[in-house]
């Protein structure tokens, strides 16, 4: 279950940083999905 794995490090980076900026290409880099969705 790698894709479980990926997708735990994703959610640890985004709580980890829930008080300040998220990277959404640094959260789908961890997660090994791609950063192409925009967010407005």
């Amino acid at each position: 279950m790698e894709w479980l794995e990926r997708l735990n490090r994703a959610i640890d980076y985004i709580e980890a940083n829930l008080t300040g900026e998220i990277e959404l290409r640094e959260a789908a880099h961890m997660a090994c999905c791609s950063a192409l969705a925009e967010m407005t």
